[in-house]
């Protein structure tokens, strides 16, 4: 990969197992880069970009199936970890703020657990996703194979809602089928659902809400307005369909608002209870797209995913088996739609770009919500970072101030970034790494970086910088330089040992295990063997990579015992020359101690005198002598002296003042005849003023040197 540095250096990434047969890492960032989550198997970790090291938790009650891929989603709050895989969910809350939680307490962290094998006609599990409005993310919309869309509630599993399901009425099937992806809008109330049954049609669930909705009053108010808009666009010949959601959307949204207003006057819920008849919705749509490319009739629609272009629009991306991305933007306000079926209004995307690059190199796509007009596009080799900035900001600038006439002689033409690997890169995040934009990718067995500007949407969290005391700085005790915590390797190898002492996950039938090996119709048997060959190479690479953490151990602790001998010698080496100062340290003590001691002896005795002679009635009869009267005389004398220097003074100043004033005025009516008489009177009274300055001067000087006297 050119241009690409490696951080696999960092602590976090350090003892995990990078084989080929090792379980899938999963890397996140979140709050707004600052911070990774590295997930991998039953172990995560999760630490500060900057910190130099990391926390970390064993996931004792995580099995997955060895042979289920995982998948896993963050948050959008960067709290939670969403772990999936065909038949099982788990909800692990990331413990941001406890270093390396005790065994006791990991399953206070898992938070939900669910295996749809329990479920009757259940169905595997294709896609799952956080609910962006969902209160402290208590919500996960799960998408199945059979194309059905669960909404569940994390604290309480009985209040599963289903959406899509197969009804038929008078024959017609009104559900969505072949359901590939879902994704939601940047606002969190549309469910977007991609179709492959015609090659890729696009269906909304409009609103799609949690049970406890957490919503904003701009929100609440801005969907006011638009039901009010929809409502007043209504005409005599509008579809009677179309006139029953509007009047029950600005029904419904003016319920909101009420109840928002009862919350704000309470203050004691941040959030809002949404009734069940209010989240059993029905899919609208499909979406026309104008214009609609000829070649795209022929492919078929892998993904699809929204993308943010400013804090109101955003643009929907769409990718196909071909190669080609479509940017499409939805030109027309959608209708809230509960019980009706088939349900066809605004529904309606205008083609902005389209893109065409190698079916090899358009697999996934993958865009964030915090930042604007950028998205990667994964291949089997390849990642792409499409930059849309370059016309999407125009766009949204000319939607927010209704004027499109910025965008006649606009080039629709979006720019990308190539990045190239051999091993193939299954992630990638976006990281605020020592004051730049990067982009961290992961691939089987390294991790790199690379410098990029990202577009954040600059709507930070509630986080408050950490000021650092550099006090404390200077007395930093002494940490080992372990890269790996016990707690983690004794976590690993206890796992190891429960896995291996669990029996392999494929049974033989009874009547297979009599059948000879050596037959002409072994495929059965070489099938098991191969399988069970597969789980035990498995276990067999688990040991080696703990055997491996292991060994690292070991010669960490090696350089440990050394680094601490080394430390002890230096230490022991300094006992002389610290016992020489603290002989002299003592001896200087002494010193200071006894002086202190005579000094405060004096100050007794002063004290004692002073309040003796305060005491004493002789002391209070005594007569003045003549010298003190001479001396308070002279005090008299001089203190008269310096009021007549004070008067004498004042009296200069006025007479000062009004010559200046005089000549001022003389200076102003004579400022154009002037003759050699008056030059010569005029230099005769500056004498005279410098003279009086001068007596004024020894004045000063003596009033001072009087005051200094007395």
């Amino acid at each position: 990969m050119s241009n690409i540095d490696s951080i696999a250096s960092h602590p976090i990434f350090q003892g995990l197992d990078c084989t080929q047969d090792a379980a899938p890492r999963f890397l996140f960032t979140s709050h707004h880069g600052t911070r990774m989550v590295v997930l991998q198997g039953g172990l995560l970790r999760w630490c500060s970009v900057t910190a130099s090291s990391f926390n970390s938790m064993t996931i004792d009650f995580f099995q997955p199936e060895s042979t289920a891929p995982q998948k896993a989603i963050l948050s959008n709050s960067g709290e939670f970890i969403c772990v999936y895989t065909n038949h099982t969910i788990e909800v692990i809350e990331i413990p941001w703020g406890y270093v390396t939680p005790s065994p006791s307490m990991v399953s206070k962290f898992q938070l939900f657990s669910y295996n749809n094998k329990d479920d009757d006609g259940y169905s595997p599990i294709k896609q799952v996703l956080f609910h962006p409005e969902a209160y402290k993310d208590s919500c996960l919309v799960v998408l199945y194979d059979n194309g059905t869309i669960s909404l569940m509630d994390v604290t309480q599993i009985t209040k599963t809602i289903t959406l899509n399901k197969r009804v038929a009425t008078f024959g017609i099937d009104t559900q969505i089928t072949d359901i590939e992806s879902i994704c939601f809008s940047k606002d969190g109330w549309t469910l977007y659902a991609l179709s492959i049954s015609d090659g890729g049609d696009i269906y909304a669930f409009y609103p799609c809400l949690p049970q406890q909705l957490e919503v904003k009053r701009e929100k609440i108010t801005s969907l006011l307005h638009e039901s009010v808009l929809l409502y007043e666009s209504l005409k005599l010949d509008t579809d009677r369909d179309v006139k029953r959601n509007v009047i029950r959307q600005v029904q419904f949204v003016n319920k909101l608002n009420g109840l928002l207003t009862e919350n704000e006057k309470n203050s004691n819920e941040d959030f809002i209870e949404i009734e069940q008849e209010y989240r059993l919705i029905r899919g609208q749509g499909p979406f026309t797209i104008d214009p609609y490319p000829e070649r795209l009739y022929s492919a078929t629609a892998l993904e699809i995913s929204t993308l943010p272009i400013n804090s109101n629009n955003e643009l929907m991306c769409m990718i196909f088996d071909d190669g080609s991305i479509a940017l499409l933007f939805k030109d027309l306000p959608l209708t809230m739609s509960w019980d009706v079926d088939n349900y066809v209004h605004n529904n309606s995307f205008s083609l902005v770009e389209l893109m065409q690059l190698k079916d090899t190199d358009v697999k996934r796509i993958v865009s964030y919500p915090d930042t604007y007009g950028q998205f990667f596009i994964f291949g089997d080799s390849s990642l792409f970072l499409v930059h849309t900035h370059i016309w999407s900001d125009l766009l949204a600038k000319a939607i927010d101030n209704s004027n499109l006439n910025e965008l006649l002689e606009m080039n629709f033409t979006s720019k990308l970034d190539f990045f190239e690997t051999t091993n193939g890169i299954t992630k990638c995040s976006p990281c605020k790494w020592r004051g730049r934009d990067v982009i961290l990718f992961i691939t089987k067995e390294d991790v790199y970086m690379h410098p990029v500007e990202m577009r954040k949407s600059g709507i930070l969290g509630n986080n408050k910088p950490v000021l650092v005391n550099n006090e404390e700085l200077k007395h930093q005790e002494y940490k080992t330089s372990f890269k790996q915590p016990v707690e983690e390797l004794m976590a690993l190898n206890k796992l190891f040992q429960q896995q291996c002492s669990m029996g392999v996950s494929k049974l033989i039938a009874p009547e297979e295990r009599q059948v000879l090996l050596n037959n002409e119709n072994n495929e059965v048997q070489l099938e098991l063997l191969s399988d069970v060959s597969k789980e035990v190479i498995s276990k067999i690479g688990q040991g080696q990579n703990l055997a491996l953490n292991l060994h690292h151990r070991l010669l960490e602790q090696q350089y440990e015992l050394t680094r601490q001998l080394k430390i002890v010698h230096t230490i022991m080496s300094k006992q002389s020359d610290l016992r020489r100062k603290s002989e002299e340290q003592s001896r200087r003590w002494d010193d200071q101690t006894s002086r202190s001691s005579q000094l405060i002896k004096r100050l007794q005795d002063l004290d004692a005198k002073i309040l003796e002679i305060n005491n004493s009635p002789k002391l209070k009869e005594y007569p003045i002598n003549d010298k003190e009267l001479e001396w308070f005389k002279e005090i008299r004398n001089q203190v008269l002296k310096f009021n007549s220097f004070v008067h004498n003074q004042r009296d200069a100043q006025e007479e000062l003042n009004h010559l200046k004033k005089d000549l001022a005025r003389i200076s102003k009516e004579t400022s154009q005849l002037r003759d050699e008489k008056s030059d010569k009177e005029w230099d005769e009274l500056r004498d005279i003023l410098k003279h009086d300055a001068q007596i004024i001067q020894e004045c000063n000087k003596e009033l001072l040197s009087t005051t200094e006297a007395l």
